[in-house]
C-alpha cells in the first residue's frame, strides 16, 4: 500500500540543503476544509456513432472598405470559402434508465488523437505550426484534484496564505472556497491572459525543470496565516502543437515545477485535433450543477482556468428548445437521429486564414471525425446532496469520403430513395422516402 501523507502541517520542518526536489513530510493541520463531497450516482450508458456526413466548400471573394486616419476609403478584396456542413449522428441510451441530453458536439479535422494521459484533460487544436513569436504560445488547464502521488507519494492537501478585500482600508479576510479564486489570477503580456505563469518563466522551465523544481517551506505561523484543503491544484502547460511542456503544483502558497513527478489513478484524456475543417456544438439543456458559493449550499465545485474552451464552434443555447419541440431525455434504449447543419466563412487577409490542411485532407477523401453527447440522469440535489451523474460518450472515426456535385460525402444510411426528414426541433431527423415533383 502507498504511504499517504498530507502535504499541510502546523509547523514547517526544513528542506534538505541541496535538494533540488524533495516531498515536504509535514504534520495533518486540524480544520482543513473538505473537498466538495460530491458522491457517484447512477449514470447512463450511450453510445454515438457518425452516419452521415456532407461538408460543400464554395469559394468566393470578399470585398471590404477600410478607412485610414484621415477617413479616406479605400476597398480591399479577399480570398475567402464557405464550408457548409450537414452531420448526423444516432445516438442511443443503452442502459436501463431514462436520460437527459444536455449538449452534443462534433468537429473534424486532418487528424485527431485522444490519450488518457493528462492529470486534468482537455482540448487542443493545432495548426501544423509552434508560433513561439505570439504574445503567449501555450495551452494551459488549471483545476483542482482530490490528490496525487508526488515522487510515489500521495498528496491530497495544500496550505495557501490568508487572501483579504480592501474596502475604504477595511480588510475582510476572504473565506474558503472563494479564496482559490487567488489560483486564477493570471499574468498578462500584450493583454493575452497568460495562467499562473509568464511566457518568460514558461520557456525557462520547459528548458530546465530545476528552476522552479524547490517545494517552499511552510511559514512557522502557517495555521494563523492562512487555510489548509483538501485538494492538489495542478496548472498543465502545452506548446502550440499539444506537447507537453510543464506540470505545476501549488505548494506551500507557491507553483512549483513538478514535471514527470506526478501522476493519478484515472488519468483523463486530451484530445489533439490537428488541422481542423470545422467544429460545432449545440447545447440542448442546463449545464450540470455546479455552486462554487456556500452562501447558497453546499459546494459541489471548485474554480478551474484555462483553456477548457478554446476552439469550440457556434454554441446554441436552450431557451427556446421547448418552444420548437424538441425533447431532450432519452428514453431506456432509444435511439434518435442529430444532425449539425451550418455554414462557417473564412476570410483569407492579415488576421486569419482558411483552414487549408483540413481542406487538403477533405480534398483527398479522408477526414477525421470526433463526436461527443453528454447526458445526466438528475441534475438537482436530493435532499440536500448532489449526486454526479454525469456522463459522456465519445466517438473518433475516420470517414472515407466520396466527391459529387454537393461536395465530399459519408453515407452509411441512406439509399438512393430516401432523405434526411427534419422534426420540429430542426436537429432531429429521421430517414423518409425522397420525394418527387
Amino acid at each position: 500500500m502507498e504511504f499517504k501523507f498530507k502535504l499541510i502541517a502546523v509547523a514547517a520542518l526544513a528542506l534538505m540543503v541541496g535538494t533540488v526536489f524533495a516531498a515536504p513530510l509535514l504534520i495533518a493541520p486540524t480544520n482543513i476544509q473538505p473537498f466538495p463531497p460530491v458522491p457517484e450516482g447512477p449514470k447512463a450508458d450511450f453510445s454515438i456513432n457518425a452516419v452521415y456526413a456532407n461538408f460543400n466548400p464554395v469559394n468566393w471573394q470578399y470585398t471590404r472598405t477600410n478607412y485610414d486616419f484621415s477617413g479616406n476609403p479605400s476597398v480591399a478584396t479577399y480570398q475567402a470559402i464557405n464550408i457548409t456542413y450537414n452531420v448526423v449522428l444516432n445516438i442511443t441510451n443503452l442502459s436501463n434508465q431514462a436520460a437527459t441530453v444536455y449538449e452534443f458536439s462534433f468537429g473534424a479535422a486532418q487528424d485527431i488523437n485522444v490519450q488518457k494521459s493528462s492529470i486534468l484533460g482537455g482540448t487542443i487544436y493545432t495548426y501544423g505550426t509552434n508560433n513561439t513569436s505570439s504574445a503567449f504560445p501555450y495551452w494551459y488547464f488549471g483545476g483542482l484534484v482530490s490528490g496525487v502521488y508526488l515522487n510515489n507519494k500521495w498528496v491530497n492537501a495544500t496550505w495557501m496564505p490568508n487572501t483579504y478585500t480592501d474596502d475604504n482600508g477595511i480588510s475582510t479576510l476572504v473565506p474558503y472556497p472563494d479564496c482559490l479564486y487567488l489560483f486564477t489570477q493570471a499574468n498578462y503580456c500584450g493583454g493575452i491572459m497568460g495562467g499562473p505563469l509568464t511566457p518568460d518563466n514558461i520557456r525557462a522551465y520547459s528548458e530546465d525543470h530545476t528552476i522552479n523544481g524547490t517545494v517552499p517551506a511552510l511559514p512557522e505561523n502557517a495555521r494563523d496565516t492562512g487555510i489548509s484543503f483538501d485538494g492538489v491544484p495542478i496548472t498543465e502547460y502545452y506548446d502550440l502543437n499539444g506537447t507537453p511542456l510543464i506540470t505545476e503544483m501549488y505548494i506551500n502558497g507557491a507553483w512549483v515545477d513538478v514535471t514527470g513527478k506526478v501522476n493519478v489513478d484515472n488519468p483523463q484524456p486530451m484530445t489533439t485535433i490537428a488541422n481542423p475543417l470545422v467544429n460545432d456544438v449545440l447545447t440542448v439543456g442546463a449545464q450540470p450543477y455546479e455552486n462554487m458559493n456556500s452562501s447558497l449550499g453546499t459546494v459541489t465545485a471548485l474554480p478551474t482556468w484555462g483553456d477548457w474552451n478554446v476552439g469550440r464552434g457556434y454554441s446554441w443555447l436552450p431557451w427556446d428548445w421547448s418552444q420548437k419541440g424538441f425533447n431532450n431525455t432519452w428514453a431506456p434504449h432509444e435511439s434518435r437521429l442529430i444532425m449539425f447543419n451550418n455554414t462557417e466563412m473564412f476570410i483569407i487577409d492579415p488576421a486569419g486564414s482558411a483552414p487549408s490542411a483540413g481542406l487538403t485532407a477533405l480534398e483527398s477523401g479522408n477526414i477525421t471525425l470526433y463526436s461527443s453527447v453528454s447526458n445526466y440522469i438528475n441534475n438537482e440535489p436530493v435532499n440536500g446532496t448532489f449526486y454526479n451523474t454525469v456522463s459522456t460518450a465519445t466517438q473518433v472515426t475516420q470517414l472515407q469520403l466520396d466527391e459529387n456535385q454537393n461536395g465530399y460525402v459519408y453515407n452509411a444510411i441512406l439509399t438512393g430513395n430516401q432523405t434526411f426528414q427534419p422534426g420540429n426541433s430542426n436537429i432531429e431527423v429521421t430517414v423518409a422516402p425522397r420525394t418527387t415533383t
